[in-house]
């Protein structure tokens, strides 16, 4: 090869290899940060993705909680309204048979 018969050209091809090899060391490396930013912000972003899912997670939580509350209150008024409705028939009962007794005498 020409190269190796004259030392100018040598040192030429020389300095070219080991400039082209520093510019690929530097693109590797360039390229590895960008990948390790890239992994840093989605990882960042998928914590604060998952702080807003418990977050919202314990929102549901205190309203279902909030809907158990109001179930137990609402069978509870039931409970008290079949009472009063029983009275009300029982009340309704005797007042006919009170009404009938009178009508017999």
């Amino acid at each position: 090869m020409i190269a190796k018969q004259n030392a100018a050209l040598k040192q030429a091809t020389e300095t070219l290899y080991a400039l082209n090899c520093d510019q690929t060391i530097r693109d590797m490396c360039r390229a590895r940060e960008d990948a390790i930013r890239h992994e840093n912000r989605m990882k960042r972003e998928l914590a604060e993705a998952n702080a807003a899912i418990a977050e919202k997670d314990a929102a549901i939580a205190d309203k279902d909680a909030k809907l158990a509350d109001k179930d137990a209150e609402i069978a509870d008024k039931d409970a008290k309204l079949a009472e009063a409705n029983a009275a009300l028939a029982d009340a309704m009962a005797e007042i006919a048979r009170l009404k009938a007794n009178q009508e017999n005498k």
